[in-house]
């Protein structure tokens, strides 16, 4: 039987440095439910309320996951526009990795 983890991390945040802000703090709730090591994927949603601002954030976000997990994990990235949000930027993180007693 295959097995493993799944952990979510969220954040959210607005102004000049949101997007490090937002990505940080999905992090930070990411590295507080389990270790960021042993990733086999990484699902990486940004949802913002304007699309070019999106595409700009994507890569900024993407090189911090990846060198915060120093894995080669495969990133999945998604972009959500949601107009309702305003300046605000949402990061959402899901990590998949095998359970240590499956492998």
């Amino acid at each position: 039987m295959n097995s493993g983890i799944i952990t979510i991390g969220f954040g959210e945040a607005e102004g000049e440095n949101r997007v490090l802000e937002a990505t940080q703090k999905a992090l930070k709730k990411l590295s507080l439910q389990s270790s960021i090591s042993n990733i086999e994927r990484i699902l990486l949603n940004i949802t913002a309320s304007k699309v070019p601002s999106l595409r700009e954030a994507f890569s900024v976000v993407s090189h911090i996951v990846k060198d915060t997990t120093k894995d080669h994990s495969d990133v999945l990235p998604s972009v959500t526009e949601l107009s309702g949000l305003g300046e605000k930027l949402r990061v959402t993180i899901i990590v998949t990795k095998k359970n240590k007693d499956s492998i």
